[in-house]
């Protein structure tokens, strides 16, 4: 058994989470154990603003037609709703002061978020705020 012990960084609040990371090395290369555990810190609330799109000619980048208008969204954590936006003309949207933290983002109907995407991160100023924007394929 490994007991660690240490202080949450004052940076989690702004971004919800917190980790640790522990790598057994004996000198040698390749093949050390290692262990990694995530945790939720509560903290500071935001506004995330980002643009999902349908890539209906499959080739990776934001085309000019396909953002997905007036469509409503979800935010998942844990399989739990825990906000709902809608989008614009051109598939852009705002959650309005939601908790910092990782989330899944869904848009409802016949959609699925492309591979590698579909997270979110939601982080409060100074150390987040851009924009984002999630690629979605025909489910």
């Amino acid at each position: 058994m490994l007991t660690a012990s240490g202080k949450v960084p004052d940076k989690a609040a702004y971004t919800g989470t917190t980790g640790l990371d522990c790598v057994a090395s004996d000198g040698h290369s390749g093949g050390a154990p290692c262990a990694d555990v995530t945790a939720k810190v509560p903290g500071k609330r935001a506004d995330s603003r980002g643009q999902v799109w349908l890539d209906k000619n499959g080739n990776g980048a934001l085309d000019a037609d396909e953002g997905l208008a007036n469509r409503n969204l979800v935010l998942l954590e844990n399989g739990a709703i825990r906000a709902y936006a809608r989008t614009d003309a051109n598939g852009y949207a705002t959650f309005k002061d939601i908790p910092v933290g990782n989330y899944q983002l869904r848009v409802l109907g016949p959609w699925k978020p492309a591979p590698f995407e579909g997270e979110l991160a939601v982080v409060a100023p100074p150390y987040g705020g851009g924009e984002w924007h999630q690629r979605f394929v025909a489910g």
